[in-house]
Formats: structure tokens, C-alpha cells, sequence
């Protein structure tokens, strides 16, 4: 099914001339789908979710079952719903078809811890040092199934100096990699190298770092590398963040996540519930307050927590997380944390669009500090891209090599592109303007709530 530009996941529009005084429209509240959803995953006790769900028609029942989706979480949803089995009144068609996602997850889960073994192996007989980060440890070691997690790649952090080396062991296992940058350029922009792709197997991340330098956020890697703990994934001796560590990599991760903050919606608050109920005894409160702020994501934690214990019940203990509160605390900044993290739509088709739109936000009028030398910059770095970029351009989106005059067309061709696409989103902005208008509020409220969580004023 063709989609509107608009339609996507998240969509991010120049700023139109007649929007420029659109007053702000008020916050919405969630949607009752959407509390039932939280209900269901939070465990609660209250017999009122049981009487909603009995009084849910069949549209209704669909519409869960999408959201969950949407939010990551069906696989936790079946594992509600079918523990209280006996109490819900859950449709048998309902419940048919989130135990085949479940499968589905649990299967796609175990093709991945398979390939992880083989690469945290290889890495680590060439004497490369790894820990599993992110979805691969949470669904090992945190969740009671490796079904009840959704993974889409593999998050492996290795030390700084062995990128180079871990980057040779993974293409000798056949992996590839569409880097046009070295990799110490790569480090200072981002927390990974670029993804390591092997159809139709899982791609894999290599971080150094657990945050892109970009941000404001100052973590202590070595530190962190000391604490790592060992641990057995997939069979393979290997290691993990440390709880305390992994729970604030999980706040800083959906806080400072790029573009949006907090754009994984309810999964990520799941996570933290778990990791919670599964470290709770652990956790050192005071040393987690200290490496906050020491990391200077002190606003982003405490705001991911809260969210974490408000959403899904996570067991914050209350002194602690009015310990973590920030001196400067805003609740306007908060309520916009609320809504982002209820703010999920469905997942764009693809269109093998290279034009990314989250990059043009830069140039959207009120949602950035970048002044008008960065922008005209970044215009003419995105119009006249590195050579490396442009062969790669040039066979992803023509298939055609970047030879004989090619060399020198190619940013014609490029340009010819990104007009076109241009035209066409601004013709259905001009025809559309109600949606374009949400959209721009939409845009508004991500670029203020980022400012707020990681501006230079965050702690």
C-alpha cells in the first residue's frame, strides 16, 4: 500500500510558510486503548482492567493487539493475557494471534543468539574483549523467555582500540559494512560503527561507547569496562554491563535517543521495569545517583524512571527516585515526556527513500539552536557529499558504478533527486494542510522535549 509522506513513523517536514504562527495545540491524553494496554502489562491486581476488556468489541480487541505491536510489547501482552488465562475474557482469535507472534519472536530470537555466538566467539578467540548490550542481554538474562524481548540486530561494545580488529574478524566471517568514513571519524560522531549487515541474518552494532559523542552526556567507559560482569549468552562465555550501569544505559539510551527521545514507547519502560524486578537487590541507589550526574543525564534518568514507575508500576523505591529528582525540574517538560512516550504510529512501508528526512530538522524553523552558517554548511555538505558517499549513492539508488563521467554528474543527478522529492512533499503539505499542521506541532514538541532532557542546561 502506497503512503503519504506524512504517514510515516515520526515524520519530519520543512517548516511551511503558513504554519509559522500555528498557535500549539494542548497535549493529548492517552487513549483508552492505550491505558489498557499499560493495565495489562503492569500486573495490576484491580479487577477494573478485567471488567474493561470484557466490554471491548472486536474492533477494539484488534486495535490492542496492533498497538502492542507497535510498542514492542506483544510478546509481553500474550504472556499477560494468557498467565490470567482463566480471569480474562480474551477472544480465542485474539489470543491465537498473539501466541504466533510470540512463536514467531521466539524462533526470529533464537536465529539471532545463534549468530551472536558465533561472532561474540570469533571476537573474543582473536582477544577482543566483548559485552552484550541491550536487547540480546535483557532476553537472555533479564526476561523469563527469549520470545518475550523483540530484537532487530545485535548491540556489541567493544574497547575503543579493537574496533579496527573486530572490524577485520567480522568481515572475515562475512559480514559487510557500507562505511565511507574511517573509523576514528565514525567514533567521533557516533556510539557504533556502521551496522554489519549478512542477509538474511541479524545485523550487528559495535559500539565503544554507550552514548554518541554528540550529546551532552559524559560517561565513564572505563569505568564501565572495569565493572563489566561475565556472563553465558547463547551457550559462549562472555560479559555485561554491570546492573547499575545497565540500568542507566537504558534511561540515557531512550533519553538521548536520536532523533526523538523516548520513540521505542512502552518497550523501553517494560525493560526497565525488568531489569528493576530483576537486580532489586543489587542496586546501590546512591552510587546510580552519583554516576547520573557524574554522566550529566541526571534529568534523562530520573525522567525515564518515573515514566518507567507511572506506565508499568516498575518497583522504584520512592526515597530513590525522589533522590534523582533534579533541582531544576520542569512538569511542562515532563508532561511532553508523557506524550512522546504514548506517540508511536505504524511503521512506514519503505519506500527506499535516500532522502532522510530527520536530518532536515536542522532546518526546520523553532526546533534548533543551529545557526544559520551550521545550516547553509550542513545544505552544502548534504548537496556535495564525499566521493565514498556517492558511489555508494550511486549503486544503492541507480545501480549504476561511479565511473568515466559519472564522477561529475552523479551531484546533478543527486540534486535532480532530492528536488523531486522535495516538490512532492511540499505539493501534498500545500494540499493537505491539516495533517502538515499536525505534524509541524508534532515536530515542535520533539525538538523542545530533546532540548529539555540533553540541552546545555540539563544536569
Amino acid at each position: 500500500m502506497n503512503r503519504s509522506p506524512l504517514s510515516r513513523r515520526r515524520p519530519r517536514l520543512l517548516r511551511l510558510p503558513w504554519l509559522a504562527t500555528a498557535p500549539p495545540s494542548p497535549l493529548p491524553t492517552a487513549s483508552p486503548i492505550h491505558q489498557l494496554l499499560l493495565d495489562c502489562l503492569s500486573r495490576v491486581t484491580d479487577p477494573a482492567p478485567i471488567a474493561r476488556l470484557a466490554q471491548l468489541s472486536a474492533t477494539d480487541w484488534r486495535e490492542l493487539v496492533q498497538v502492542s505491536a507497535r510498542h514492542g510489547v506483544g510478546p509481553l501482552l500474550y504472556d499477560r493475557l494468557s498467565t490470567g488465562a482463566s480471569l480474562l475474557p480474551v477472544p480465542d482469535g485474539v489470543m491465537q494471534t498473539l501466541r504466533e507472534a510470540f512463536l514467531m519472536n521466539a524462533t526470529r530470537n533464537a536465529l539471532l543468539y545463534h549468530d551472536l555466538a558465533q561472532a561474540v566467539t570469533t571476537l573474543q578467540q582473536n582477544g577482543i574483549r566483548v559485552a552484550v548490550l541491550k536487547g540480546a542481554h535483557l532476553a537472555a538474562l533479564i526476561y523469563p523467555h527469549i520470545g518475550l524481548r523483540p530484537m532487530a540486530d545485535m548491540d556489541l561494545l567493544v574497547p575503543k582500540e579493537d574496533l579496527a580488529k573486530a572490524d577485520t574478524v567480522l568481515c572475515g566471517l562475512g559480514y559487510a559494512t557500507n562505511r565511507w568514513q574511517d573509523i576514528e571519524t565514525q567514533c567521533r560522531a557516533s556510539q557504533h560503527l556502521v551496522p554489519f549487515s549478512k542477509p538474511p541474518h541479524p545485523r550487528i552494532e559495535l559500539h565503544w561507547t554507550l552514548a554518541a559523542p554528540t550529546l551532552p552526556f559524559q560517561i565513564d567507559m572505563a569505568g564501565i569496562l572495569v565493572r563489566l560482569r561475565p556472563a553465558t549468552i547463547a551457550g559462549v562465555e562472555t560479559h555485561v554491563l554491570a546492573p547499575d550501569d545497565l540500568l542507566l544505559h537504558l534511561c540515557t539510551h531512550a533519553a538521548g535517543h536520536l532523533p526523538v527521545p523516548f520513540c521505542h514507547g512502552f518497550r523501553t519502560f517494560c525493560d526497565l521495569a525488568a531489569v528493576l524486578r530483576h537486580h532489586r537487590a543489587e542496586l546501590d541507589w546512591a552510587a546510580i545517583k552519583g554516576r547520573a550526574v557524574g554522566w550529566r543525564a541526571g534529568k534523562g534518568v530520573y525522567v525515564a524512571l518515573r515514566l518507567a514507575c507511572e506506565l508499568v508500576q516498575a518497583e522504584v523505591p520512592p526515597t530513590a527516585l525522589e533522590a534523582l529528582r533534579p533541582d531544576n525540574f520542569d512538569g511542562q517538560g515532563y508532561a511532553l515526556a508523557c506524550e512522546q512516550a504514548s506517540f508511536i504510529e505504524a511503521e512506514p512501508t519503505g519506500t527506499g527513500n535516500e532522502l532522510d528526512w530527520p536530518r532536515f530538522r536542522v532546518l526546520v524553523q523553532g526546533t534548533t539552536t543551529v545557526s544559520f552558517a551550521g545550516k547553509l554548511k550542513f545544505l552544502v555538505r548534504t548537496a556535495f557529499p564525499s566521493r565514498e558517499h556517492m558511489t555508494i549513492y550511486m549503486a544503492q539508488f541507480h545501480s549504476l558504478p561511479l565511473t568515466g563521467h559519472r564522477r561529475y554528474t552523479c551531484y546533478l543527478t543527486r540534486a535532480l533527486d532530492l528536488t523531486g522529492r522535495c516538490l512532492r512533499l511540499l505539493r501534498y503539505g500545500a494540499t493537505h494542510r491539516q495533517e502538515t499542521d499536525a505534524c509541524a506541532r508534532q515536530l515542535q514538541r520533539e525538538a523542545e522535549l530533546r532540548r529539555w532532557l540533553i540541552g546545555p542546561n540539563s544536569p
